[in-house]
């Protein structure tokens, strides 16, 4: 997906992000960071993912979770 605001510069975006989109219904916003709820980043199921609006409220869910800090 070249044209993809995400992608390397290979063309690749990451799987979680393209699930996380379609299940939003929109892309993902600058800053807006993707969160794998059970906190296996290989499952990718749509009900696995959520948005954080930036890297500091995911960093500070973590901190405050620590159980759930795998990814």
């Amino acid at each position: 997906m070249p044209v993809h605001p995400r992608a390397d510069n290979y063309g690749y975006v990451f799987e979680h992000i393209i699930i996380l989109e379609a299940k939003l219904g929109r892309p993902l916003a600058p800053g807006e960071v993707s969160h794998h709820i059970d906190g296996n980043k290989l499952n990718n199921l749509p009900e696995n993912l959520d948005a954080f609006p930036s890297q500091n409220q995911h960093q500070s869910y973590h901190r405050n979770n620590p159980m759930r800090s795998k990814e």
